[in-house]
């Protein structure tokens, strides 16, 4: 059983949807990466988990259990086990409390202990992110962008999470802060079991924490496998223009290189069957005999043992150096 299941998801905003027919699942203790561009759906998809966007159709189960429309109660029973982490800490940290009364917060929210009891787990939380107990009275502007990422990390442990969505959190840091923070991430996953559901349109970091891979294009999956396998052998060509588009320590470039060119269709009006085919260097643009990839939409087989590409035309299988 996954820890989390997302079934034929959609979710409208107005007459634009966001998010069109997504599934996918994440194992107990796996991570799953969502990747894409600017407005695919992918943070659509996680504000619909944490139950900040309505959901219009599908479900969404936690351990089995359906918890598409929870509430009162129930919905925050859901909060204490599904968390999630953004991009800005810095907005997402209350200025006016210190990093200690953040944390007590969620404490008392969601743990039964009385105040000696949080003021220890308080401290306990902080050294677990490499924090010093003793900033617990400070305030988050007092801290740099990677520690307000650390205490954001630390708030949500308090909870006690299973799921963990991270929406972007290292994007605004830098590189060597990023290593820092993913292999915190990493550690803490293992100690505590945590299932991820990490966010990113950086491929590299992507690459480095996640197991499986949703590959996403205005709001839909177009290919989801394994990590390693996705980027040794892409079968969508947007995904190959995606790893394409990561720079490469390659004299002259590569020669074999996916452009992806062309502007990202207006999402309230589509293109029809396959979405990619207005932008697609194998599609019907370029190859008029591929007709069908404007008349059939692909559908992702997701309920098989390998997970595929929804294209039409498949790429042929080639080594990725």
């Amino acid at each position: 059983m996954n820890k989390l299941d997302v079934r034929d998801l959609v979710v409208r905003y107005g007459q634009l949807r966001a998010v069109d027919g997504v599934s996918f699942g994440i194992p107990p203790g796996g991570t799953l990466g969502l990747v894409g561009e600017s407005g695919s759906g992918k943070s659509t998809i996680a504000r619909a988990i944490v139950q900040l966007a309505r959901v219009d159709r599908g479900q969404i189960s936690l351990d089995g259990k359906d918890i598409t429309f929870a509430r009162g109660a129930h919905l925050n029973e859901i909060r204490s086990k599904i968390q999630m982490i953004f991009q800005d800490p810095y907005s997402s940290l209350n200025p006016r409390l210190s990093i200690g009364a953040m944390i007590d917060e969620v404490l008392q929210r969601h743990r039964n202990m009385n105040g000696a009891q949080r003021r220890e787990e308080v401290d306990r939380l902080l050294e677990m992110v490499a924090l010093d107990p003793l900033f617990a009275d400070r305030y988050p502007h007092q801290f740099s962008g990677g520690q307000r990422q650390r205490i954001a990390i630390a708030r949500t442990l308090a909870s006690q999470p299973e799921l963990v969505i991270l929406d972007e959190v290292v994007s605004a840091l830098d590189v060597s802060v990023q290593a820092e923070v993913l292999n915190l991430l990493r550690n803490l996953q293992i100690e505590f079991r945590l299932s991820y559901l990490f966010i990113s349109h950086d491929l590299t970091v992507v690459r480095y924490m996640s197991d499986s891979v949703c590959v996403m294009y205005l709001g839909q999956i177009v290919e989801w496998k394994e990590t390693e396998e996705l980027f040794r052998q892409p079968e969508h060509p947007y995904t190959q223009g995606l790893i394409d588009a990561v720079p490469k320590m390659i004299v002259g470039g590569d020669p074999n290189r996916i452009p992806l060119s062309g502007e990202i269709p207006d999402p309230h009006f589509p293109p029809p069957a396959c979405r990619f085919h207005t932008r697609c260097p194998f599609g019907p643009l370029t190859h008029p005999e591929r007709n069908l990839c404007r008349e059939d939409d692909p559908h992702l087989l997701v309920d098989k043992s390998e997970h595929y590409a929804a294209c039409h035309f498949p790429l042929v299988k080639k080594e990725l150096a």
